[in-house]
């Protein structure tokens, strides 16, 4: 936890600003603005979105772990990997409907065979954005889930989510720009 709040903080003075428009732009425009889709409010279809978007992460980090060539990156990957096993017990401790398999689909699924195939500062630069992609969708995913789940225990999962997921895009921002 430390090594990651040193990340963190590394950069974080420069990114304030980054983070202060994100939050400035509500969750629906945000969406829009990435080319995606109006965001929906079925209780259902959050959740799915959710664990779809928690499983690209850990794959995408668990890639990470063994092949990003930046430390930081690694130890990054590492620390996401964990995380998002964590998450998802935390899910199934909630008793929340977990499906034993969840499989990549769209633009996830070309994200992680783009991932697969590269190695060096090329892997890194792509699992860098890929990170940053799953995040931002997992935020928006998160602070609706924060504010109308369909249970106590799914808007719990969504609050203490949010604030881990900004610090995450914090850290990914700084590795990024320290890498130019």
């Amino acid at each position: 936890m430390l090594r990651r709040n040193s990340l963190a903080l590394a950069g974080a003075g420069a990114l304030l600003p980054i983070l202060a428009q994100a939050q400035s732009i509500p969750p629906a425009q945000q969406h829009t603005q990435s080319g995606g889709t109006p965001p929906t409010t079925d209780p259902n279809r959050m959740r799915s979105m959710a664990i779809e978007g928690s499983t690209f992460l850990l794959r995408t980090a668990q890639l990470g772990a063994q092949r990003a060539q930046n430390p930081m990156l690694r130890t990054f990957a590492q620390l996401e990997a964990e995380e998002q096993q964590a998450n998802m017990q935390a899910m199934q401790l909630a008793r929340l409907q977990i499906p034993a398999q969840v499989a990549a689909s769209g633009d996830k699924l070309r994200q992680l065979q783009q991932l697969e195939q590269q190695s060096g500062a090329d892997f890194d630069q792509l699992f860098i954005q890929a990170q940053m992609n799953g995040h931002q969708e997992a935020l928006q995913i998160m602070q609706r889930i924060a504010q109308s789940g369909a249970s106590e225990e799914e808007r719990i999962i969504g609050t203490l989510n949010v604030p881990a997921i900004r610090s995450h895009l914090v850290m990914l921002e700084t590795i990024r720009s320290m890498r130019t």
